[in-house]
């Protein structure tokens, strides 16, 4: 089974990979194609939501009381689905820009991320995906992140 581009992913980062094969020597090289930090995910809470005075503090008569009365609860939830969109995003980008029509590819991602974000990518970029791992490899040497893909 030949894969031509390997991507490896977590909530934050993404490293994308080409795969060429010398014809003569018959060894296979691996070559960086992207390695990009999605800002977004590096972002404190305190960065995206404050509780500034008059935001979200109680009222009551003249005296402001410090605690937050309408905060958002579900904000790590809603920041996780904008990182699996962005980042399905980068990856149906990056497969547009390397392959052609009939390219196979290959993705690694965290377990807890693997199956949402597959969820998200188009049907066709779906269809050229020949093998997935349930791993977080971006932080893994390119020998090492070709050597988990053929093994």
């Amino acid at each position: 089974m030949r894969i031509d581009t390997l991507i490896t992913a977590d909530l934050g980062h993404l490293k994308a990979y080409r795969v060429s094969v010398d014809e003569l020597s018959g060894k296979t090289h691996i070559q960086i194609l992207a390695d990009q930090l999605l800002p977004e995910a590096h972002k404190k809470h305190g960065d995206i939501e404050t509780d500034e005075p008059g935001r979200y503090s109680v009222r009551t008569g003249k005296v402001a009381l410090g605690r937050p009365a309408g905060e958002e609860h579900n904000l790590e939830l809603e920041i996780r689905k904008r990182l699996l969109c962005q980042l399905a995003r980068e990856i149906e980008s990056v497969l547009q820009r390397e392959s052609g029509e009939g390219k196979r590819w290959g993705l690694a991602a965290g377990a807890e991320v693997l199956s949402r974000l597959l969820e998200k990518l188009s049907a066709s970029t779906r269809e050229r995906l020949v093998k997935t791992i349930p791993a977080d490899l971006t932080k893994l040497d390119k020998d090492e992140v070709l050597s988990r893909f053929t093994a």
